[in-house]
């Protein structure tokens, strides 16, 4: 596919061998830049993470891993997808997690997560397949997430509004409008629980993990953000059914991380890989993605 695009949309002749050779070269001019995102983003203050199934040499499954902060955004391609991956791709983070309730993530602080709205709307669905009771608890608990929502984009706007005006609002306010809520919701996942409804059980075990975004400031309740960043990733794999060695799976996440954290500080990733490849070439000071000299 590259070399069908420079040779029919540049107008440059180029071998399948000179394409791989410019690849590894990019990876090996990228690995400076890879570090700097990695430290910037398991160094936030919080973060949302996912991952997603990615072809890897040998017919293996690789497993494609993001994590989402306000100043970077870091891909990592792992041929597992177990707590031992997770744990690779967080590194040093201590921050507030958001993520679905895969398993994978049960290691994190429970104190320092925050479970995914968007998924568990989806389970709430799911729960109406599964008899009277299981659609009875199942829309009563959409209705009530519905009403969450509701109030949470309330709140939002309230705030913003307020501390335009100097004020600083206390993430209390929200926490004290959702209470009711919150015990409507606990109820009807002990109802459930009760009446065999598949996964009310589980999700009122991680009931506590479903309010952080109620306490602490900046965190969302969905887990969107790093929804949104994989979208690319999984185009890319349809594309190109996925990587045939190592060395092919750190272009990948070194692409994937420059792109999408570029965007994110407002620069422009063709200016950057140009500039990162030129310093490369002359020994030149590597340029940070987060410098506004490239935007």
């Amino acid at each position: 596919m590259a070399k069908l695009f420079v040779e029919e949309v540049l107008g440059n002749p180029i071998s399948v061998g000179s394409v791989s050779n410019l690849e590894k070269e990019m990876t090996h001019a990228t690995q400076p830049v890879m570090e700097e995102i990695e430290m910037m983003a398991q160094n936030a203050s919080h973060g949302n993470a996912d991952e997603t199934g990615f072809g890897m040499k040998n017919g293996q499954r690789g497993w494609l891993w993001v994590l989402v902060t306000e100043p970077a955004v870091l891909f990592r391609l792992f041929l597992g997808m177990g707590q031992e991956w997770a744990s690779r791709l967080l590194g040093c983070f201590l921050g507030i997690l958001t993520t679905d309730r895969w398993c994978g993530y049960n290691h994190y602080p429970p104190e320092r997560r925050q479970l995914c709205w968007a998924h568990l709307i989806r389970d709430f669905k799911s729960m109406c397949a599964n008899g009277p009771a299981g659609e009875a608890i199942g829309k009563a608990l959409m209705k009530a997430a519905q009403l969450m929502f509701q109030m949470w984009h309330r709140f939002k706007i309230w705030k913003m509004n307020q501390e335009k005006r100097g004020m600083k609002i206390s993430m209390t306010v929200l926490e004290s409008q959702i209470h009711t809520i919150r015990a409507r919701i606990q109820a009807l996942l002990e109802e459930g629980a009760k009446r065999g409804v598949p996964k009310c059980g589980t999700i009122l075990k991680m009931e506590p993990l479903l309010w952080t975004f109620t306490q602490i400031d900046g965190i969302e309740p969905t887990n969107n953000s790093a929804e949104r960043a994989v979208r690319p990733a999984v185009l890319w794999k349809k594309r190109s059914f996925g990587v045939e060695s190592e060395r092919g799976a750190r272009y990948v996440e070194s692409m994937l991380s420059i792109w999408a954290t570029s965007q994110r500080n407002g620069v422009s990733p063709i200016v950057f890989l140009r500039e990162l490849i030129h310093s490369h070439r002359t020994n030149a000071p590597v340029p940070s993605i987060f410098s506004a000299s490239v935007k």
